[in-house]
């Protein structure tokens, strides 16, 4: 079992290889925000939501393609990420408060 220290430095690591990582996608899609042209503070918007993606296991092999599939992800800038992600959010809270899961009793 690692100690303190050595998950902290792996967490670093996880940290600093996705960012390498990132950065090199957004790179090679572009390197611009595709709604409204931005070119800074850009990041990968996954057009597969993080909560629909949490309910799929880890080595789910149709999430694993889906993630990396070039049209599963875009590059937007932070504003039109956080207008994505608030889109999304109230689209969903609307569609569960009108349609919402009847509750059924177990004997």
């Amino acid at each position: 079992m690692p100690n303190a220290a050595e998950r902290a430095r792996n967490a670093y690591l996880h940290r600093a290889s996705r960012k390498r990582r990132h950065a090199r996608v957004i790179q090679q899609m572009g390197g611009v925000c595709v709604r409204c042209g931005n070119i800074r503070d850009l990041q990968i918007h996954h057009k597969i939501p993080v909560l629909c993606r949490r309910n799929h296991r880890c080595g789910d092999t149709n999430m694993q393609d889906a993630c990396r599939d070039p049209g599963a992800v875009e590059v937007l800038c932070r504003i039109c990420n956080l207008r994505t992600e608030r889109a999304y959010q109230r689209e969903h809270r609307s569609a569960a408060e009108s349609n919402p899961v009847p509750f059924e009793e177990t004997a």
